[in-house]
């Protein structure tokens, strides 16, 4: 795993945190409160960036498909699962899919601009 990888991870796992934080009703678009809820959601998102996008990159990298497409269906993946995880042990609301999902998928293509071969970072 190069430089480009472990930058483009802690990225990607920044995003979620400032998305829901800002998407919260519970800081009413304040700045002092979405400010103040970053660094929690970012110890669950790094939590799931650790547990399960590390693992999906380090399999597609094996096998050579690191694609931007690739990236995306990883990181809608990921968010679903993340959702599920979240309710758990109710079932999933369509509502935690239609904010998480995106998510997921933004970070991975985030992941992926920044991570990419043979372009500058």
């Amino acid at each position: 795993m190069n430089y480009r990888a472990i930058i483009g991870f802690l990225v990607a796992a920044i995003i979620p945190p400032v998305a829901l934080a800002l998407l919260s009703p519970i800081t009413g678009g304040d700045l002092i409160g979405v400010l103040g809820l970053i660094p929690l959601l970012l110890f669950f998102s790094g939590a799931a960036t650790l547990l399960l996008g590390v693992p999906a990159f380090l399999l597609l990298n094996h096998f050579g498909l690191v694609r931007w497409w690739s990236a995306a269906i990883s990181g809608i993946f990921i968010g679903a699962v993340v959702a599920v995880v979240i309710r758990a042990p109710n079932i999933v609301q369509l509502n935690d899919l239609l904010v998480m999902v995106p998510i997921g998928g933004l970070s991975a293509l985030v992941f992926w601009m920044i991570w990419r071969p043979h372009h500058a970072a």
